[in-house]
């Protein structure tokens, strides 16, 4: 298998072109929604049936699991409606946090770890830039869960307080004795690079990626091995053993069991102007920073590609009683509201003072889906058990999505939930009638 992955890698890092795409297979431009109209073929022959289908299959998880699963020798298709990258969903904008002193819960940091040395293993292998180390800082609301996290895992960090964070990264402005936590060893990832590589490996190995609308899918029987058979808007079928959702914000369409469970939420970010030497990211760390957990909580990064300036973005998921209607993908306002940036200013008013008046230079919305209780879900369909749930992660999956795809392949490859250690690093995240929200979501297959 190493000698397999090596000839791989080897191959891969000679087929790049200039837009950093494997050059065997070109897409048409990708619409809008992953349950859109229109559809295409890579260059690859399609058949008509497979060991597993994977659904998402140019997301963030789809794209990984469809990697480790062809690496692994099964015979796969992923099926999207977008390119890999795609800007619609929720694995866009150049950008995201990886962080290992996990303020949302110790059950993570196994996860991100692994994640990360995968990632690096990528980068090191395809040349490619997946990974930029910027240090993490947590400060304020995040502070005690972050320190909790790092205290259990052992994880080298700083206990700082904001006077201290303003000395060294002037960029920053933080309240002077609000306690931030300070690591060196996370940064930021680049969401649609990875998601390329882990595409064009996938088909390196054998996969397929074929972009198309799913209308719908239906168990071929009863029991694990029965299979599925998926079918798009085109008349076109294909079946398969195994099937893997992980449609994101779509998984309402597929499994419409779950739009209780599974909550679509419009969320923004902004670029704005700012100098090089206080915001470029070998002065200026990623961060998450809060004034307190229930009110509004701020994540950004430095200066990186394109569009080149301070990005910031603001979630209130953590407020307790805010009432989010549930977005639909397929019609999201992509435009910034006047709301938008007055949450994005008052950000930059409290942490960056220096930036606050900034020129907006771009911005650009995703999506979370949100669970009750803000963590994964990652298990077999309750009824039909050769079916993979993957989906609702609460605006934090991407960086564990490397990890995560390799654990889907065990799911795969072994069935049920997996070998001991699949099972020991996704039990938080199955479904449990004693996680809120899962008991409705339970009872409507009986």
């Amino acid at each position: 298998m190493a000698a397999r992955l090596a000839a791989c890698f080897k191959s891969l890092r000679s087929s790049y072109n200039a837009e950093g795409a494997v050059s065997r297979w070109v897409c048409s431009q990708p619409v809008r929604g992953f349950m859109g109209t229109a559809t295409g073929k890579g260059v690859l022959e399609k058949a008509t049936s497979y060991d597993v289908i994977v659904l998402g299959g140019c997301g963030a998880y789809g794209s990984a699991a469809a990697y480790h699963l062809a690496a692994a020798g099964a015979k796969v298709l992923a099926i999207d409606m977008h390119a890999p990258g795609h800007p619609w969903g929720s694995s866009h904008g150049g950008t995201r946090i990886i962080r290992l002193a996990y303020f949302e819960g110790p059950e993570y940091v196994t996860l991100v770890r692994r994640s990360l040395n995968m990632v690096l293993d990528l980068q090191a292998d395809t040349g490619k830039d997946l990974f930029a180390q910027t240090g993490v800082l947590d400060i304020g609301a995040t502070y005690q869960g972050a320190r909790a996290a790092a205290a259990a895992f052992g994880l080298e960090c700083e206990e700082l307080c904001g006077a201290e964070i303003n000395r060294r990264f002037p960029g920053y402005g933080v309240p002077e004795d609000m306690p931030v936590l300070y690591q060196k060893e996370g940064g930021l990832l680049c969401p649609e690079a990875i998601i390329q590589v882990h595409c064009d490996l996938a088909v390196r190995h054998g996969a397929v990626l074929h972009r198309g609308r799913v209308t719908s899918w239906r168990s071929l029987g009863h029991g694990p091995a029965s299979g599925v058979e998926v079918m798009t808007n085109t008349g076109e079928s294909f079946t398969a053993g195994q099937l893997i959702i992980s449609a994101g914000a779509w998984i309402n369409q597929l499994v419409p069991q779950a739009k209780m469970l599974c909550v679509p939420e419009r969320q923004v970010v902004a670029w704005f102007q700012v100098p090089d030497d206080m915001f470029n990211k070998e002065s200026f760390p990623v961060f998450i920073a809060g004034e307190r957990l229930d009110g509004p909580c701020y994540y950004g990064f430095p200066k990186h590609g394109k569009p080149c300036g301070l990005k910031i973005g603001c979630t209130h998921q953590f407020e307790p009683g805010r009432q989010k209607s549930a977005a639909d993908p397929d019609v999201l306002g992509r435009d910034l509201q006047p709301e938008d940036e007055m949450w994005l200013r008052h950000g930059l008013k409290t942490f960056f003072p220096a930036a606050a008046s900034s020129q907006l230079l771009a911005h650009s919305v995703c999506m979370y889906t949100n669970t009750p209780d803000g963590h994964f879900i990652i298990d077999r369909h309750p009824v039909h058990q050769q079916v993979l749930l993957v989906s609702a992660c609460s605006g934090h999956g991407f960086k564990m999505s490397p990890r995560v795809g390799s654990l889907l392949s065990d799911m795969v490859q072994n069935g049920a939930r997996g070998t001991d250690e699949a099972r020991d690093e996704l039990r938080p995240f199955w479904l449990n009638v004693e996680r809120p929200g899962h008991h409705k979501f339970l009872q409507a297959f009986r």
